[in-house]
């Protein structure tokens, strides 16, 4: 009966996250958004090698880092995304 509480009450809880919160003020101006999709271990010019519709028009939309990334080999996704967080 314990457990069953605690389960219920966990349970209501984790519901509780995805309910919109109203009371955050919202501002008027429209905020840019950034999206950066990091592909670790994607050679460059993997991207010209085949068709790829939806990366192309994303490619197309905005920025792509050509020359001056350094990623780190072997590849590993932490410290690559932290380089690109930290410049």
């Amino acid at each position: 009966m314990h457990s069953q509480c605690i389960f219920l009450i966990i349970l209501v809880f984790q519901c509780s996250l995805f309910i919109p919160n109203n009371a955050v003020k919202r501002s008027s101006e429209v905020q840019p958004r950034l999206l950066i999709i990091s592909l670790d271990g994607f050679r460059h010019d993997y991207l010209n090698e085949h068709e790829l519709p939806t990366i192309n028009q994303f490619r197309n939309q905005g920025v792509q880092a050509t020359h001056g990334m350094r990623p780190t080999y072997t590849t590993m996704t932490f410290p690559n995304h932290i380089s690109i967080a930290t410049g």
